[in-house]
């Protein structure tokens, strides 16, 4: 079976194509367009439409299957426990369940989960408001890009892939999974289990997900994003937007000690360190 992921970022257009056989799943192809960074948001869903269309003009995907992902900070997503485990029950009660949680009318939307674990008959759930306005732009999208999609879902859901095996069946847990809190911004993590965080750092937003026992317990989209750092660098150095990037790619890092650094290596590491601080705060 081959699959073809289209990821419309917004610094640039991502196109891959992956081949699943029984046991393998192959990375066959990657095609990559880096967007006008001067250039409108309507100019750039422009490029995107006639970079998509091109690349799939010029090959032969026919019987693949496209899939395409919300951005995050598109959706609305939170942790909820449901006395029963049936998922048509779940399903049917998540608007009731999430209406106080979403700042948008329940009816302009479409809800699903995702399982985290089961205690007894009780399921704590990943629940997910999507507006139907994201959705039908998507698939605009996709009918500018001359294809019928076959999968459309969540940045964070899509991104957990890599973090635990979808494989796997939700697991039973002994203890009440009611001691694991989704922090808002002005609380803490309470919770008895070990978290893993992990930042997918994007161009302008940086996706957070969060990893007990091996499955994503929560996920956010924070506005910050690698472009923080070129903007810090653009206000001490006044590179050219396209020079700055390169810099960035090819001589950023950061350093655990400053022995044996030239003055210009400390000094680029500094100008990302005063921009990373906002990250952690």
């Amino acid at each position: 079976m081959r699959s073809i992921g289209i990821d419309l970022g917004e610094d640039s257009v991502k196109i891959v194509e992956l081949i699943q056989n029984k046991k393998t799943i192959t990375l066959n192809s990657l095609f990559e367009k880096k967007l006008s960074a001067s250039s409108s948001p309507q100019d750039q869903e422009i490029e995107s439409i006639e970079f998509v269309r091109s690349v799939i003009a010029q090959n032969d995907f026919s019987g693949s299957r496209f899939c395409m992902a919300l951005r995050q900070d598109k959706v609305t997503v939170r942790t909820k426990t449901f006395p029963f485990s049936d998922r048509i029950k779940i399903q049917k009660s998540l608007s009731f369940e999430m209406e106080e949680d979403i700042p948008f009318d329940p009816d302009m939307c479409l809800f699903d989960y995702k399982t985290i674990s089961f205690e007894g008959n009780a399921a704590t759930v990943l629940a997910l408001a999507v507006p139907k306005v994201h959705i039908e732009k998507a698939l605009s999208l996709a009918k500018d890009f001359g294809i019928e999609l076959s999968l459309l879902t969540v940045e964070g859901f899509a991104f957990s892939n890599l973090l635990e095996n979808w494989q796997d069946a939700a697991p039973h847990v002994q203890t009440s999974t009611a001691e694991i809190e989704i922090p808002s911004e002005d609380t803490a993590f309470r919770t008895r289990n070990k978290i893993d965080i992990i930042l997918n750092i994007g161009h302008k937003r940086t996706l957070m997900s969060g990893l007990s026992n091996g499955r994503v317990i929560f996920v956010r989209s924070l506005m910050w994003g690698a472009d923080s750092i070129l903007q810090e660098m653009l206000k001490r150095y006044q590179p050219p937007y396209v020079e700055a990037q390169k810099i960035f790619q090819t001589n950023a890092s950061l350093y655990l000690t400053k022995q044996n650094r030239s003055f210009e290596e400390i000094n680029l590491a500094g100008t990302i360190e005063q921009s990373l601080r906002e990250l952690v705060r």
